[in-house]
């Protein structure tokens, strides 16, 4: 188990993932993914690369535009409705360094057939095909092997947190630009 874990680990330092932390599941059937987790929204950029846990690297004057979907999942773009609760869709000029989710199975070395999830939501195969991931936003790894009752190996991508920033008590927060 740990030659397993240090060679996972050892793929994705390769990638350029410095910052992910890897873990493979204790389990082989089932695990928990916390509250907390679940309860995050997906920020995904010009409606196909999953980018939690970079939004303060995004430049705000390439930001083009902003979109909320929630509630009703038939408003959501047809690729975005199997990802959770909550979505924010951000229009960027630029692009960013993503990668397939079928590439993220080559690298960690799955061969065979291969089931994705989001925050332990399960993903079908039209959003595998449609959505790609920004390295950055992956938090944590978790692979299931195959077992007699599920017959592909499962890969449920935690997503990165946010950093949360540490006020003093007291501390006034002001947003926006002040006008003339």
């Amino acid at each position: 188990m740990r030659t397993n874990r240090l060679y996972l680990t050892g793929i994705l330092l390769a990638c350029g993932w410095g910052n992910a932390y890897t873990t493979l599941a204790q389990q082989t059937t089932a695990y928990t993914l916390p509250s907390v987790v679940q309860a995050q929204a997906v920020f995904v950029l010009n409606s196909t690369i999953i980018v939690n846990g970079m939004l303060n690297k995004l430049p705000p004057n390439d930001i083009k535009a902003v979109m909320v979907y929630k509630g009703n999942k038939a408003e959501y773009p047809v690729q975005l409705r199997n990802l959770g609760a909550g979505i924010i869709d951000i229009k960027l000029a630029k692009r960013i360094k993503s990668q397939s989710f079928a590439k993220l199975g080559k690298q960690l070395g799955i061969n065979g057939p291969v089931l994705f999830a989001l925050n332990g939501h399960p993903l079908d195969a039209p959003t595998v095909a449609g959505l790609r991931i920004a390295p950055a936003a992956i938090g944590q790894l978790h692979i299931v092997r195959p077992t007699a009752g599920q017959t592909a190996t499962l890969v449920d991508v935690w997503l990165a947190q946010s950093p949360k920033t540490e006020s003093a008590p007291g501390t006034i927060m002001i947003r926006g630009t002040a006008g003339r």
